[in-house]
């Protein structure tokens, strides 16, 4: 499980911002919202609230790219590649200073506390750390090429030399087999960050699971538990013209591609609405966008609950219902529901979710920017004199929280 992700100067985050997951000392939802793992109690759920270009978004993008720089950065690359990082660039301090990123998580019963600085040239400072008894121990640090390896990381001790620059360590020593380097990476490969705008990447990984009888029955039956009336559905090949249309997609929307589409399956009435047939549809042209929405998520969603991952939505309620939304997140919270305590990270603007029934306020955090568009990160737990009869809503909608937008009066000229 996630304990806490940090970021420092990258994109609109300058200082540093800490997305927590360690519960509050706060007595709301113990029982549902909250994980008992070691000595931490650690939240189910979390939704981020803030205004357009806040800077929601760009810590989603800091977790995305610790994912797959540690994913990737070992290999498909070469000394010479630039490192895909951009640092706050509106600030002379800070735009040729490099950036920071610091994880924290439980991997089974073990903690670990990984951390990186990156420029656009090369790795300046990593650094591994775990908790095998009760104190934290060295596995490894870096500073720059000079790498040093502690007792617990023997894995590691003959291929510090065979890191490049522009290459992480944990991800070399992952590429060597070495076992708690591979568990790391393990780790951050079952952490899933997804736009709730585009859905190739969640709809590839559902259509993947649909080719297993028994995840495709849980998927119907997912789809039909939300009030939609579809009866079956069915992957079908695509035809050669369909596949050659996809030659020219750029690689990011490429990898994504699965050969096969899907197909929804519908009763047909006859005279007196008795049933005569089915009939099918193209799932992606005649469902809704919303249902297309719902059954992208559904195979992260199934399988969170036969495996511990941590889900990232930026845009989560875009397309969804709200009471399908509210749905979605209770089944995270539920200890009965979500027995192998997966987390949902979400960003949102329904203020239908933000409601002291459905979240701790430990659960509830904001973005805002100063003058200088500098993103600040904050929950509401922080904020003193909010009962559990407050209103969170309406409050935030009356600016009392603050990562809200400030607009000036529309001018008539754009009226007319």
């Amino acid at each position: 499980m996630l304990v806490e992700f940090s970021v420092k100067n990258f994109l609109s985050i300058k200082d540093m911002a800490t997305l927590s997951m360690a519960a509050a000392a706060i007595h709301e939802h113990e029982e549902s919202n909250t994980q008992r793992v070691g000595n931490l109690i650690l939240l189910k759920s979390a939704a981020l609230y803030g205004a357009n270009a806040s800077g929601k978004s760009n810590l989603i993008k800091a977790f995305r790219f610790v994912k797959n720089f540690i994913l990737t950065s070992s290999k498909g690359t070469n000394i010479a590649d630039r490192i895909a990082v951009e640092p706050f660039m509106l600030n002379t301090e800070t735009e040729n200073e490099p950036s920071f990123f610091e994880t924290i998580f439980y991997v089974g019963e073990k903690r670990f506390r990984y951390n990186f600085e990156v420029n656009g040239q090369f790795v300046v400072s990593e650094n591994l750390y775990f908790v095998p008894n009760k104190t934290e121990a060295l596995l490894f640090e870096r500073k720059g090429d000079d790498i040093k390896t502690g007792n617990y990381f023997k894995e590691g001790k003959k291929i510090r030399e065979l890191t490049r620059k522009n290459a992480l360590f944990l991800s070399v020593a992952a590429q060597f087999n070495g076992e708690i380097s591979k568990s790391v990476l393990e780790w951050f490969e079952n952490c899933h960050i997804l736009s709730g705008l585009y859905d190739a990447e969640s709809m590839n990984y559902t259509k993947e699971l649909l080719k297993n009888d028994e995840f495709k029955k849980k998927i119907i039956s997912f789809i039909r538990s939300s009030d939609i009336s579809v009866e079956n559905i069915e992957l079908e090949e695509e035809t050669e013209a369909e596949k050659s249309s996809y030659q020219n997609m750029v690689w990011e929307k490429m990898k994504y591609y699965n050969s096969f589409r899907v197909v929804s399956v519908h009763k047909k009435y006859g005279t007196e609405n008795k049933e005569k047939a089915f009939t099918q549809f193209d799932f992606s042209k005649s469902e809704s966008d919303g249902t297309n929405k719902l059954l992208a998520l559904a195979g992260l969603i199934l399988s969170a609950k036969e495996k511990q991952k941590v889900l990232i939505i930026d845009e989560f309620d875009a397309r969804l219902h709200p009471l399908l939304s509210i749905q979605l997140i209770r089944q995270f919270n539920s200890s009965e529901a979500n027995r192998m305590a997966s987390q949902l990270i979400i960003t949102s603007h329904d203020l239908k979710l933000m409601s002291a029934n459905l979240f701790r306020r430990d659960q509830i955090w904001f973005t805002d920017k100063n003058s200088f568009e500098e993103t600040r990160l904050y929950s509401l737990v922080e904020f003193k004199g909010v009962r559990n009869d407050t209103v969170i809503e309406k409050n935030y909608f009356d600016g009392r929280y603050g990562a809200i937008p400030y607009l000036s009066e529309i001018s008539t000229e754009f009226l007319s």
